[in-house]
């Protein structure tokens, strides 16, 4: 919360004073002009608050702040009958906003919600003014985020706020979209405002842009209270988010223990699974909490493998609660001996990977052994899988003699514990990848640069073989060889030879960029894509152009295998058939090559489509940029005798060359180059 010095406040209360005596001087010496006089004291009273609290406030976002200095209130006001609602609208919005960004108790509303100015408004345009969003918010869902009753309850009874729009909002760095008002109350706990907008007509079950219901926003976070006012008035516990996580998942993984047992009163089903295949027994169990496990089990959960034949045991396992995992085998027939054998197995690889506990893993790995050769039948360790060359050829031991030798070499013990997890969870599972990656890093950390690519080559492959297209798991891989590339370069520039050796290796990566990027395109081109496999394509295609830059900073020898392999590789990138795909994840259009040609340039060299020079020209390429050789698109075209073809009537210089344009020409003609300042001097040598 942002808090004024109390020297603030009283400067507030001052300049309301003066508020006072200026309205009442300009309302004797502007008499014909009546409600203009009071804006325009507003306006200086606004501007003095401005001035005073600047220092002192701290507007977050800047929302507000943005919305005042752009306000009309902040320029002269003119005196014509149609322009005066206009600036008491922009005077209103500006008081209500900075009230709400720091609310201060009802003197300073008092100050800034003055109802004087609402009398010269209709009601259907104070409702307009109230539900216009800025930066996708508005500010019901501003004071339902922050807890100000005050404030939300003069915006819904006397503005008319529509209780049900939705808005962008802020929680806990993420930014959630299309948040009714009520999901921002109770997502954080004002339970006073919950039943204000029930009140009011607030829809119970709202949700967000990714499904999330205000029942689930109070789930998430524990609030109780809340969680019970929702239900007596019509919420449903079974309503799941766009993951199919329900109610009951979300707080069984943050352990809520009352809403639990609340939800399961009410008859919750209890072995629902997500779109994923997980239940609630999977999210307590990797949460860690014990008691809730308890509650379920009591309830009637059942051991349920996920998508990926994961159990709640295998997922308690996996990341380290040993706890959760000694209560699954207490219970009698709830899991096998093959499965108690698995558990501790993974548990092993968890404590070397993520607790650093090779005394730990090891003494997991030996109990595992000894279930698995001591007990009968025996359940021998499966065949061996065919050996892994990145992982140094490591295999999984099978005797209990092998296990004490790992002791002395740390890194065949990392292995170990990839090799026993790629097993149990498959190659495919989120935890094997992201071990891997771990590792990696590891290496890449002590300067093992190319066991590191060596790694995460064996994991991107692995994905790419076995997932779809505009995988979020392959699209995180790709970006993480970007970082390491760019990491490396780094490093080179310092003196360091780390990149040449591996240019073959980044190629490679490189190729599987452009593989995942056309894979990608065809996947949108039928049609059946959804919004976040777009945002992903965009991210590829991203991650995918810097690759190509990286690789070029340091272009191999003409008429070399590389030079040619890089050059293929581009081309397929190029010829993905998406026209507005490059410039949509930031292209430069006016990126030069040694020759000075732009993009414009190089597709008058060749047989170039009035469609593509028209989004070349609308993202602005300059049809004017000269090239080493002082050739602009234009002389290119008419070189070619094709000025009046149907490409230079698109592109019409009237259209799209500008003033600046103009003028750039000029001065480059006229005026010696170092005269001009130094900030446009590249603009206007391109001319």
């Amino acid at each position: 919360m942002w808090r004024v010095k109390v020297n603030n406040v009283v400067i507030a209360l001052t300049t309301a004073n003066k508020f006072r005596a200026f309205r009442t001087s300009s309302k004797k010496n502007h008499e014909l002009k009546g409600s203009q006089s009071v804006v325009n004291a507003k306006a200086t009273c606004l501007g003095h608050l401005l001035k005073k609290f600047h220092s002192d406030w701290n507007f977050g976002s800047s929302v507000m702040l943005s919305i005042m200095l752009k306000s009309s209130v902040l320029r002269k006001l003119r005196i014509e009958s149609e322009y005066q609602f206009k600036y008491q609208r922009n005077v209103m919005r500006s008081s209500i906003e900075l009230s709400i960004t720091e609310y201060r108790g009802s003197k300073i509303i008092a100050f800034l919600y003055d109802k004087e100015l609402l009398e010269h408004v209709k009601k259907d345009d104070v409702v307009k003014l109230v539900s216009t969003t800025s930066h996708d918010t508005t500010p019901l869902v501003i004071a339902c985020r922050n807890g100000h009753y005050d404030v939300a309850e003069y915006l819904i009874e006397k503005c008319g706020a529509n209780v049900n729009q939705p808005a962008s909002v802020m929680f806990n760095g993420e930014v959630i979209e299309r948040a009714p008002p009520l999901w921002c109350a109770a997502a954080a706990g004002h339970l006073a405002l919950v039943k204000l907008l029930v009140k009011n007509g607030a829809h119970v079950n709202a949700t967000t842009k990714t499904d999330s219901t205000p029942l689930r926003a109070a789930c998430f976070d524990g609030q109780l209270d809340i969680v019970r006012f929702l239900v007596a008035h019509g919420a449903d516990i079974e309503i799941a988010n766009h993951h199919g996580h329900t109610n009951l998942m979300i707080a069984c993984y943050k352990g809520h223990i009352k809403i639990v047992n609340f939800l399961l009163a009410l008859k919750a089903d209890v072995n629902r699974k997500s779109i994923k295949g997980n239940t609630a027994l999977h999210d307590c169990a990797e949460g860690g909490f014990l008691e809730v496990v308890k509650v379920l089990i009591k309830h009637g959960a059942k051991m349920n493998v996920d998508s990926y034949g994961v159990s709640p045991l295998l997922t308690a396992a996996a990341t380290g609660h040993k706890h959760i995992v000694d209560y699954f085998i207490s219970i009698s027939n709830l899991v096998s001996r093959q499965e108690y054998i698995n558990a501790l197995e993974l548990l092993g690889a968890t404590y070397v990977d993520k607790y650093r506990d090779m005394i730990g893993a090891l003494e997991y790995w030996k109990q595992a052994m000894d279930k698995r050769y001591r007990c009968k039948p025996v359940i021998p360790k499966p065949l061996p899988l065919p050996v892994v060359v990145d992982y140094e050829f490591a295999w999984e031991i099978t005797d209990s003699d092998e296990l004490d030798g790992l002791l002395s070499d740390l890194d065949a013990m990392r292995m170990q514990a990839l090799v026993i997890r790629g097993r149990i969870l498959g190659p495919t599972h989120p935890d094997t990848s992201s071990y891997i990656r771990f590792r990696g890093v590891a290496y890449a950390n002590s300067g093992l640069f190319s066991r590191c690519i060596e790694l995460w080559n064996y994991a991107l492959d692995i994905k790419q073989s076995m997932l779809g297209p505009l995988d979020p798991m392959i699209e995180s891989l790709l970006f993480s060889f970007n970082e390491l590339f760019s990491y490396m370069i780094c490093k080179q520039s310092k003196g360091q030879t780390v990149l040449s050796a591996q240019r073959e290796e980044f190629l490679r990566v490189f190729k599987k960029a452009v593989f995942e990027a056309k894979r990608g395109r065809e996947l949108l081109d039928k049609g059946s894509a959804r919004e976040h496999d777009i945002t992903c394509f965009n991210k590829i295609l991203v991650t995918t152009l810097h690759l190509a830059s990286l690789l070029t900073l340091e272009m191999p020898e003409e008429d070399t295998a590389q030079h040619t392999a890089l050059h293929k590789t581009l081309y397929e990138l190029v010829q993905i058939k998406d026209n507005n795909a490059l410039l949509r994840v930031g292209a430069d259009v006016s990126a030069v090559d040694t020759a000075g040609n732009t993009v414009l340039h190089l597709a008058a060299m060749f047989h170039p489509s009035p469609d593509l020079i028209t989004i070349l020209l609308d993202a602005g390429a300059h049809i004017d940029t000269v090239n080493k050789m002082d050739s602009t698109f234009e002389s290119l075209m008419r070189n070619k005798r094709l000025y009046g073809s149907t490409i230079l009537q698109v592109c019409n210089p009237v259209k799209y060359v500008t003033l600046t344009c103009l003028a750039a020409r000029v001065v480059k003609k006229v005026h010696d180059i170092n005269s001009v300042p130094a900030q446009l001097q590249a603009f206007v040598e391109m001319h």
